[in-house]
Order: structure tokens, then C-alpha cells, then sequence
């Protein structure tokens, strides 16, 4: 995965921390930018060209509009089973970390 650091030359890797996986810039400690997972994995999307669906639906605890994001297109994913570690395709529902 290569995707560049918002602050400096640096690019994203995979970090694990207190609270959890999240993407820490390659040049730490000089650079602390972070990303969450799931901003670091919509970037990788982005940047791999691989489709984002959006659409609004109403939060079924607070009533207002929430954007959501969903993909589809299982060959498309392989690309995430290189950069994540997984052995098998992927598709709707097998990453609840990404649906949710």
C-alpha cells in the first residue's frame, strides 16, 4: 500500500496502537500524522480505482442523514488481500470493520 503522508514525503503503513489498527506515517518519530482505518482504507479505494457506491439512509439511532459507502465488485477487492493479509477473496459483509 502507498498511499503519501498528508504532512511530509512519508506514505501510510499499518500500525497497530492502544485503541487499535490505524495508518501511521512511514517517517515516525520525526512525523506523527495519522490516519483512522477506516479513512486509510478510503484512500486506498480512491487510489485504486476500486468503486465506492454512496448514498444518505437515516441513522437508526439519532434520525438525521448519514452518508454511506458501500463496494461491490469482489475482483476489484484482491487487491485489499495483498495489503491486508487476507487468504481469501473478499466481498460485502466478510470485513464488517470496512461495512460498518
Amino acid at each position: 500500500m502507498n498511499i503519501k503522508c498528508n504532512d511530509c514525503t512519508g506514505h501510510y503503513v499499518l500500525r497497530e496502537g492502544k485503541y487499535g489498527e490505524f495508518g501511521g506515517c512511514s517517517n515516525y518519530p520525526k512525523r506523527t500524522s495519522s490516519l483512522k482505518l477506516h479513512d486509510l482504507i478510503f484512500r486506498f479505494f480512491v487510489e485504486e480505482d476500486i468503486n465506492l457506491y454512496k448514498w444518505s439512509r437515516k441513522c437508526y439511532k439519532c434520525k438525521k442523514d448519514a452518508e454511506v459507502y458501500s463496494y461491490y465488485l469482489y475482483y476489484q477487492l484482491e487487491k485489499l488481500d495483498e495489503c491486508f493479509n487476507y487468504s481469501h477473496g473478499l466481498g460485502i459483509g466478510d470485513l464488517s470493520w470496512i461495512d460498518n
